[in-house]
């Protein structure tokens, strides 16, 4: 006979060291609107200025989308499409805007056109940046 205990909450096999279990949201890449620019200066990551020929000095935000997932307590599950999108992911972690563990699929589509295509050699330069 089955058991009839209750299944476990959504992310109980995912403890992490802080505490309570993760719980995961999906996020997907062509989501994340306008992308930051890297002040050379400062190597931060800022806003787009409006012109966008100039650098703005205010900070990056994380997409409203994706603020409100964290604030909630949701570890966002971001979905990339194009080697520009896992670039993101990995300069806002290290610009520690996105907590860590990063869960991100990568989605490979031939016919997707955006950025490079995703061959092996593109996803290899990529990773070796």
């Amino acid at each position: 006979m089955g058991s009839s205990r209750a299944p476990p909450p959504l992310g109980a096999d995912r403890q992490s060291a802080a505490g309570p279990p993760l719980r995961i949201g999906a996020f997907d890449g062509f989501r994340i609107g306008p992308k930051p620019i890297i002040n050379v200066r400062s190597g931060q990551l800022v806003k787009r200025a409006s012109d966008s020929l100039t650098v703005s000095d205010e900070p990056y935000e994380l997409p409203g989308a994706m603020a409100e997932m964290l604030r909630n307590g949701l570890l966002p599950s971001i979905c990339c499409y194009g080697l520009g999108e896992v670039r993101w992911v990995r300069l806002v972690t290290r610009a520690s805007l996105l907590p860590q563990p990063v869960r991100v699929q990568f989605q490979l589509f031939a016919s997707y056109v955006t950025g490079p295509s995703a061959t092996t050699a593109s996803i290899d330069a990529m990773l070796a940046e």
